[in-house]
């Protein structure tokens, strides 16, 4: 006959004689002893009768195929009970051409001989790193005793083999196992978590005798010691102890008509389900009865973790069936007596795992994991609480036949088993989600390894952490093999238990996470309980306990039409909706990996076409009829229609929209009489007053674009900037002509000047709209700032945009608050004037305080504040100080340039901002100002439904996509870099076209010719409702006080110190609404580390908000096996590693002392 794979084998058709019971086990043991190994049948076949020729011989013919109806496949199947039994299993269904094979399946009874033996243990050794002779293959040729046999021959190798588990003596102390001592202590944190308990809940058809199935735990109770242990507490030590009695007594209630529905009783179950545990009292096993009916039960079955795992329930399960069938025929105990107990695997543990055996253990964690991966930084639907919470709900998915089929194959192929061709796939899952590369994520073995603990009901389950690098865009594919080599690892190791690793492993602990991991994947090969006993059937219900133990657990279950699989997910971290994406997520990598195994990760796509459609199409489909104008054209309607209305009110000083037009055209005519005009870059440092005003719009209408030049600069910035920009005039003041180091540059000193040209010298050129309206330098990474150079039609697009946002009247009164250096005060300047509303400029002082500001409202009058997010912190902190209120004239706050505090929104609503609109945007100078909105809701309730305040929807001809880094989109809900399109798209920076290529990429999703795109760098993501949600950078750019900050370009200055050898500068949150820049020196050898002359230098470079507050000198910096900085391992400054700016000097009176006091609070330094 031929085999599987086609192989010729010898197969034996076999008719017994009636009454009697033949196994392949007993015909090869037979023939053996009679034959040579090769003469020995690889195949029985057992029939009622052979068929037969029409001449009476047998039909040879007609024999079935041994492959289908083999005596050895009539046996049931039972599934690895451990990860070695998995790959064994895997690796005898691959060689024998068989399906399925299970951890009592025998290798030669399933068609195997010596020649395929050789095959097998080089397959063995190649997937577990050992050689077996084999004659250790003769000798345990079933699955399960082979994967003991190798466990123990590793083990051998590595000079650590195991003792036998043997009983203690019961009169001394008994020791709790390292993972009872775990759960104990976490007991008395916080005694009312019930996230431990094991609940289940089984409905029952048939006459249950309750009364029988008290005697079965009664009896179960007395045979395992653990159902009747309590933990005592003695001198703050737990201290194990056994009952002489079954303390588990049945609840038996019958249930009046009225809670018999499915509600009542599941929540029964779930009220059950979180009870908590005595673990003093006892007992830690508690049985319900729920009678509906003289047929009709549902036992509620719940079990504290100390004493159990999901194993044990299977075994539970198992052993009430068992033993109710037998009292029921009342027969006696059919179980073979436990030749140990619980308390004689926890001895057996802590003698076994000390010494060298726990150092080698320890030694190889330490060596995978070191001090441990980042947290997994997930997107969350909610805030993340500062402590942890356990509150959770499951969902239910299926895996199609089909596609668990491929899996297996897929495994075959690979030589992998499913678990680690789906936590591989999980992996990539989690990696998209999070952007992060060097992911751990948790995943329980049942730790059953030993055949004398196999029928304990105890806890046994340990957990293991499988960390991955996902760097390099590896194929998954060679993921795939790098996961494979982990497993088999962590598999070899298993024996540490989690708690001495939590120990040993040095992380940085952050309550707000649980240590190690804080996601769970899982594969489970549970005993099954059974479902049919005596006269009764049982039916396993699920069970909704509302809890969760990490941050989300993913469980896949073989069954027969594929895989069930469960996420629980905690709930106050994410909606059922986004769980729900993500399980589909899930199944779209599996099926993509399926199908191209040799695909970079970054090329699998999450993504259904429906959903692009969306993201790109109808969240975009913002077009709107944009006219070919000027910025200043609007201005011009409103000074014609009404000149002597108020344009511009400064203090005492008022200018109307005629005066304001008028001073413009003339410094217009003025500049084009100077010849300048379309293509000149102009200078503008003036201080804040109606003049300036007049001087933007001056330069726009000559044709010019303006550059701001801010005088508080250091002089070597100033300079680089003006002769980067090649600016070919100046407009200043007298009190800051000296601050602008202007060399040879024709200069305007506007308010020495009373010779401009009439107005009417001004000869209006035309604009297309795509004349560069004003180049404003930002922070480069490179070390010097860069020029990006913004349109007329952008500006004007987003003037007209904003104006409508704003809902902006010609009554309304807008502060002018940001300086002219950053682009914000475009939106506070154009928009106003161009509708008729009156622009009231702050005074020239860096910074007004919050009373200062409410005080301007009220004597102003002002209706719109747009503010610095950070800045309006210190508003809100100063409002909320004084107990003073908003002024009633205030009808609309815009906030922006820093992400939006849910906590501090709430807090101003409590304070009466409830009745001001508020607007939160987000937009970069590239990309003109404010190129995406959100309306943030006016109530407490409203907002906490958000958990994160979005930064909103792209603004009128404006395009937001959130990309991956193969420029595909990215599904609603993962984090994604964002790019805009559409008419916000600055034009570049100037004489930077390498950046500008870099930076500015053509729009493949755009239907415009020759359309653009830009690189944020900003991490983003889509929320369900088309709000998009800022997560954080992807480089090192950071807001300091809502400036624009790039890190490396502060490294770089502090690098050209000449005493400085390495450098590393980070943003530290000081306080809750303050941030702080913090650098990390490395002085060469010999020199005097003088932060004194450091901090002058950079401030002769960098504008002061890019000034370091804190140095910290360090031996040398942490790096990371990339090379790059380790930028977490920095440590917190302290007050004995910063470099003080002064010598301390204590407070020597009562008011320096309350002065140093506040000084504490605010900037939270202990010295002062």
């Amino acid at each position: 006959a031929k085999d599987a794979r086609g192989d010729a084998i010898i197969a034996a058709y076999l008719v017994p004689e009636k009454g009697h019971e033949i196994t392949s086990h007993q015909l090869r043991d037979y023939l053996r002893e009679k034959l040579p190994e090769y003469m020995v049948p690889s195949a029985f076949v057992l029939l009622d009768a052979f068929p037969l020729t029409p001449n009476g011989k047998i039909d040879r013919k007609a024999l079935p195929d041994p492959a289908q109806h083999r005596l050895d496949l009539q046996r049931e199947y039972v599934a690895p009970k451990t990860p070695t039994e998995e790959i064994l299993a895997q690796i005898f269904a691959e060689i024998l051409k068989i399906p399925k094979v299970g951890s009592n399946d025998h290798f030669f009874e399933l068609g195997g001989h010596s020649l395929l033996a050789t095959q097998l243990t080089s397959r063995i050794r190649d997937a577990l790193g050992v050689d077996i002779p084999l004659k250790i293959l003769f000798e345990n040729p079933v699955v399960h005793d082979l994967g003991r046999a190798i466990d123990q021959l590793k083990l051998k190798q590595e000079g650590m083999e195991e003792p036998p588990i043997v009983p203690i003596d019961r009169s001394g102390e008994l020791p709790l196992s390292f993972a009872q001592q775990r759960l104990w202590f976490l007991h008395q944190l916080d005694p009312n978590d019930a996230s431990y308990n094991i609940p289940a809940a089984f409905r029952v058809r048939g006459p249950l005798n309750v009364q029988r199935l008290q005697q079965v735990f009664d009896r179960i109770a007395q045979r395992h010691e653990t159902l009747r242990t309590v933990f005592k507490t003695v001198d703050g030590k737990p201290h194990v102890e056994i009952l002489p009695q079954s303390p588990v007594k049945i609840e038996h209630i019958v249930l009046p008509d009225d809670q018999k529905d499915a509600a009542a009783i599941e929540s029964i179950i779930i009220e059950e389900a979180r009870k908590p545990f005595d673990l003093e009292k006892g007992p830690l096993t508690r049985v319900k009865v729920l009678q509906l009916a003289d047929d009709h039960f549902v036992i509620v079955l719940n079990m504290h973790h100390i004493i159990s795992d999901g194993w044990s329930m299977g075994i539970l399960m198992n052993e009430v069936a068992a033993l109710y069938r037998a009292f029921s025929a009342n027969q006696p105990d059919p179980l073979p007596p436990l030749r140990i107990q619980y308390v004689d695997f926890a001895a057996w543990q802590r003698q076994w795992l000390s010494g060298r055996v726990l150092e080698e253990q320890l030694n190889y964690w330490k060596r995978v994991l070191g001090n441990g991966s980042p947290p997994l930084q997930l997107p969350t639907d909610k805030p993340r609480p500062v402590t942890p919470t356990s509150n959770g709900a499951h969902l239910q998915l299926k895996i199609d036949k089909a596609t668990a089929e491929a899996v297996n194959a897929f495994c075959q192929q690979h030589n992998v088993t499913p678990f680690m061709a789906f936590l591989a796939a999980f992996m990539v899952l989690l990696h998209k989600y999070s952007g992060q590369e060097d992911i751990s994520v948790g995943t329980p073995i049942a730790n059953r390894n030993r055949s004398e603990i196999e029928n304990i009901i105890g806890f046994f389950v340990n957990t293991l952490v499988m960390r991955a690098d996902l760097s390099g865009d590896p194929t998954f594919a060679d993921f795939l093999r790098q996961i494979r080599e982990t497993a088999l690892g962590a598999y070899a190791h298993q024996d540490l238990p989690f708690e001495k690793l939590v120990d040993a492993i040095q992380t940085e602990r952050d309550v707000r996470h649980t240590p190690l991991f804080q996601v769970m994947f899982m594969m489970q090969n549970l005993p099954r309980g059974s479902q049919d006993v005596s006269d009764i059937t049982i039916e396993e219900l699920k069970v909704e306990n509302g809890l969760s133990q990490f941050e989300l657990t993913l469980g896949l279950t073989e069954v027969d039409d594929g895989l069930n699989a469960s996420l629980e997910y905690n709930t106050d971290l994410f909606e059922e909706e986004t769980m729900r994406r993500l399980a589909d997520h899930f199944v779209r990598v599996v099926q993509s990996v399926l199908s191209e195994p040799q695909q970079p990760l970054s090329r699998i796509s999450l993504i259904a076409p429906e959903d692009e459609q969306k993201i790109t199409r109808e969240w975009n489909a913002t077009q709107r009829e944009l006219p070919r104008m000027a910025i200043h054209h609007l201005i011009e309607v409103q000074a014609e229609d009404q000149p002597e209305k108020v344009a511009v009110v400064s203090g005492d000083v008022q200018m109307t929209y005629g005066e304001l037009n008028d001073k413009a055209n003339r410094i217009a005519a003025y500049l084009q009489q100077k010849g300048l005009g379309k293509g000149d870059r102009v200078g503008l440092s003036l201080r804040r007053s109606p003049d300036l005003i007049a001087a933007l719009l001056g330069i726009l209408k000559s044709g010019a674009a303006y550059v701001p030049l801010d005088a508080n600069y250091p002089q070597e910035r100033l300079s680089f900037m003006i002769e980067d920009a090649d600016i070919a005039f100046l407009i200043t003041e007298k009190a800051l002509k000296e601050a602008i180091p202007t060399k040879d540059i024709p200069t305007l000193i506007l308010d020495e000047t009373e010779n401009l040209p009439d107005s009417t010298a001004y000869v209006a050129p035309e604009f297309n709209g795509d004349e560069p309206a004003y180049i404003i330098y930002t922070s480069g990474s490179t070390g010097l700032p860069k020029g990006v150079v913004v349109s007329h039609r952008s500006v004007v697009n987003h003037n007209l945009a904003i104006a409508e946002i704003f809902e902006l009247q010609d009554c309304d009164r807008v502060l002018q608050f940001a300086t002219v250096n950053f682009d914000a005060a475009g939106e506070e300047i154009y928009p106003t004037l161009q509708n008729g509303a009156t622009l009231v400029l702050r005074g020239n002082e860096v910074l007004i305080s919050g009373q200062q500001l409410l005080e301007l409202t009220e004597t102003y009058g002002i209706t719109i504040w747009d503010l610095p997010t950070a800045y309006w912190h210190q508003v809100l902190a100063e409002i909320k100080q004084l107990k003073t209120q908003i002024p009633n004239t205030l009808r609309l706050l815009i906030l922006g340039g820093d992400k939006l505090s849910a906590e501090r929104y709430k807090e101003w609503l409590q304070v009466g901002g409830k009745r001001v609109r508020t607007l939160n945007t987000y937009g970069p100078t590239e990309g003109t100002i404010d190129s995406i909105v959100f309306e943030c809701p006016n109530t407490i309730p409203e907002v906490e439904r958000l958990g994160e305040i979005p930064i909103g929807r792209p603004i009128a001809n404006t395009r937001a996509y959130v990309l991956d880094k193969n420029l595909k989109p990215v599904p609603i809900g993962i984090p994604g870099e964002l790019f805009l399109g559409g008419a916000c798209v600055a034009q570049g920076y100037w004489k930077r076209p390498e950046l500008t290529s870099e930076r500015f990429l053509p729009d493949p999703f755009s239907d415009e010719p020759n359309a653009r795109m830009y690189r944020t760098g900003d991490l983003v993501r889509w929320r369900a409702d088309g709000n998009i949600e800022y997560i954080g950078r992807t480089d090192h750019q950071v807001k300091i006080r809502g400036f624009r900050v790039e890190l490396e370009e502060i490294e770089h200055a502090i690098l050209e110190f000449p005493e400085v050898k390495d450098a590393a500068v980070i943003v530290r949150q000081k306080q809750a609404d303050t941030k702080q820049l913090v650098a990390y020196l490395v002085f060469k050898e010999g020199a005097e580390g003088d932060t004194s002359a450091l901090r002058k230098k950079l401030q002769a470079q960098l504008p002061e908000y890019m000034v370091p507050a804190v140095f910290v000198k360090m031996e040398a910096l942490p790096y990371l096996p990339s090379g790059k900085i380790d930028r977490r391992a920095l440590p917190e400054p302290s007050e004995t590693t910063t470099e003080r700016k002064t010598e301390y000097v204590a407070p020597r009176n009562e008011k320096e002392r309350i002065l140093a006091e506040i000084w504490q609070q605010v900037l939270g330094i202990k010295q002062i």
